[in-house]
């Protein structure tokens, strides 16, 4: 649950402690900051943290899984051979 579309003291106590940290709720906050010009230096930079936490965990464990030698397959394949050769043989 967030605060999309419902205030943060709607809730119950125990939900309104869960809304709070959320991550949408967060994004929103600052949006809506942003929107009526006094988002709060502290948000925006909440939500660039909030974002680049889960990025800086799943964005290596993601390329380990895609290649089972971590990832060096890919630089062999972008390395250039010292002689290309064409279909033609020259």
């Amino acid at each position: 649950m967030s605060n999309v579309f419902v205030l943060v003291e709607t809730p119950p106590g125990w939900l309104q402690a869960m809304v709070d940290v959320n991550p949408v709720t967060i994004l929103v906050r600052a949006m809506r900051g942003l929107m009526h010009g006094g988002a709060a230096t502290g948000d925006l930079a909440l939500v660039l943290a909030v974002s680049a936490g889960p990025v800086a965990v799943f964005a290596p464990l993601t390329v380990r899984a895609s290649d089972p030698r971590g990832g060096r397959r890919l630089h062999r394949r972008l390395a250039v051979p010292a002689a290309v050769k064409t279909p033609e043989g020259r």
